[in-house]
């Protein structure tokens, strides 16, 4: 035990002197590691948002109009794609009938899409205060897309042609808050459901929730009041399929990252001096967030510590022997 707290510390310390503007991080689950995957300058506040595709790009929505692309090779590519007005939410949605290319929301009042190949943005329907976006993989909700908002504080189905229609109502009227995250359980562990992600400093709907098909709310997370970013791990190689999510205990906290078991028991993972808001699971398995710090972005990858590694690798050769 002392010499694996030992390499927990190390691991901290040479984490540390890697990044001289890296805010303080800690990694509250001993079997995982932090690295610093790359960091970037020439944005003026935190990251919304981020998306992985399955070449292991990154795309990273700004507010102040922009989308950052990072290449599997760590290239950081500045204002690959432009025009937004206050960009929140971004999905890919390769491989259903949305289409392969991106969906970033504007809280402006739309939601537009980005080609792959030339980072081109184009319009594709209005949605006032447009913010949390998902499309249904599961095929449990229809495989649709949802918006939430943080205006009207609805979610809204969207159609592949644009057209919208309110699924669930439940968060009307919340007031200074509203859908910050629409995510599904890719995993069914959780019950195959959708789950929203609210905020707000005084209502009492402010949290973590499950929405039924029939578009019907219930608190699913008991020790989180307000709810930022929700993301499942996909690909189930490091983190079990579980749900992972930004969130507070108190609405006065700055947000954190925590683990969410399917008890609805949010136990805290990731904590930083620095904004942490959006993550994603990359293809390679790993969980990337975007930290920011003193004027810099810092992408952040979350592995396994190694002896973790090896224990998940010897369990695939046990699985493999036993075909």
């Amino acid at each position: 035990m002392e010499v694996k707290r030992a390499t927990v510390i190390l691991s901290l310390l040479v984490f540390a002197v890697q990044m001289p503007l890296f805010a303080a991080v800690q990694v509250l689950d001993p079997a995982y590691q932090a690295e610093v995957y790359t960091t970037y300058s020439g944005v003026s506040w935190g990251a919304s948002r981020i998306a992985a595709d399955s070449s292991g790009n990154l795309y990273i929505t700004h507010t102040n109009a922009q989308v950052n692309k990072i290449t599997s090779d760590k290239t950081v590519i500045n204002n690959w794609s432009t025009g937004f007005n206050t960009p929140w939410s971004i999905v890919d949605a390769t491989g259903t009938s949305y289409g392969d290319k991106l969906y970033v929301t504007e809280n402006s009042g739309s939601i537009s899409t980005i080609n792959f190949n030339t980072g081109a943005r184009s319009s594709f329907t209005s949605l006032s205060a447009a913010s949390g976006l998902a499309i249904d993989k599961t095929g449990n909700y229809g495989g649709s897309m949802y918006a939430g908002t943080t205006v009207s504080d609805t979610i809204e189905r969207i159609s592949t042609s644009g057209q919208k229609t309110t699924f669930c109502s439940y968060f009307a009227g919340m007031g200074g808050g509203g859908i910050a995250s629409v995510a599904f359980d890719s995993s069914n562990q959780y019950g195959g459901s959708m789950f929203a992600a609210t905020w707000s400093a005084s209502d009492s709907r402010s949290g973590i929730y499950a929405i039924n098909q029939q578009g019907q709310a219930t608190r699913f997370c008991s020790n989180l009041v307000w709810g930022s970013d929700i993301e499942f791990d996909a690909l189930g190689v490091f983190f079990d399929g579980d749900m992972f999510a930004t969130g507070k205990e108190k609405s006065t906290d700055s947000l954190q990252l925590y683990r969410i078991g399917s008890d609805g028991i949010a136990t805290p993972f990731i904590r930083a001096d620095g904004e942490i808001n959006g993550f994603t699971f990359g293809a390679d398995g790993a969980l990337y967030f975007h930290e920011y710090y003193q004027g810099a972005s810092n992408i952040i990858r979350v592995v396994p510590e190694p002896a973790t590694m090896l224990l998940l690798g010897l369990g695939c050769l046990g699985l493999y022997r036993r075909k």
